[in-house]
């Protein structure tokens, strides 16, 4: 009887196949961090538009004496709404149509004892979310 005694081509295969195991899953780890890292920054910055959007068009109205038409000096393509007055932007943050929209402006406003009140809201049309509301008063004495 014959003793036959492997390679050990079988062992350094299994070691080859443990390694491409740990490294592919060590790169979908990082690949979906990078993903994660991507959509945290285009959150941060849609954020800070629409924190833009929103200081200028708060400030426009109380400029405006709390009428919702003095934004359309601000907004050209905006309309002003039953609802109020309400503005469009592309993936750019500029001015653009309903139809190729991936952000809104909405400003609604009502007035009590001869305070206009306001409230901005900026809204996300892709993922939807909003992105920022404020509240403005303007004295209409």
């Amino acid at each position: 009887m014959a003793v036959r005694k492997g390679s050990g081509a079988s062992l350094f295969l299994l070691e080859m196949l443990v390694a491409i195991v740990f490294f592919a899953i060590s790169s979908a780890i990082c690949v979906s961090l990078f993903v994660q890292a991507r959509l945290m920054s285009q959150d941060s910055e849609d954020c800070t538009q629409a924190l833009r959007l929103a200081q200028s068009a708060a400030e426009c109205y109380k400029a405006g004496s709390g009428k919702l038409s003095s934004l359309e000096n601000l907004f050209p393509q905006g309309a002003v709404e039953e609802a109020g007055f309400v503005a469009y932007f592309d993936d750019q943050w500029q001015p653009c149509d309903q139809q190729s929209a991936r952000y809104r402006l909405c400003f609604s406003s009502e007035e009590k004892e001869k305070i206009q009140e306001g409230t901005v809201a900026v809204e996300r049309l892709v993922r939807p979310v909003e992105l920022i509301r404020l509240e403005v008063c303007s004295y209409g004495g």
